[in-house]
């Protein structure tokens, strides 16, 4: 959680995430644009070794810190 929560603050630049995200927060609400989402899936794929396909990037994926979380640990397994 703690590392993915540092791409969107440090990575894509959505400081205010830091200081009033929960885990069941939008992420669009919090300015997850398209262009973020593709950085932010990049930065992902990177760190945890993992590529997403079509059906990953599906919007429900990345809608909340917690959902984006559970993919990342299914993804892993």
């Amino acid at each position: 959680r703690e590392q993915v929560l540092e791409f969107i603050v440090n990575d894509i630049g959505i400081v205010k995430a830091r200081k009033i995200m929960q885990d069941n927060d939008d992420l669009n609400l919090l300015g997850l644009n398209s262009l973020a989402s593709i950085r932010l899936i990049v930065l992902i794929e990177s760190y945890y070794n993992f590529e997403f396909n079509e059906e990953d990037m599906e919007a429900d994926r990345l809608s909340s810190l917690r959902e984006l979380c559970d993919f990342i640990e299914k993804k892993k397994v």
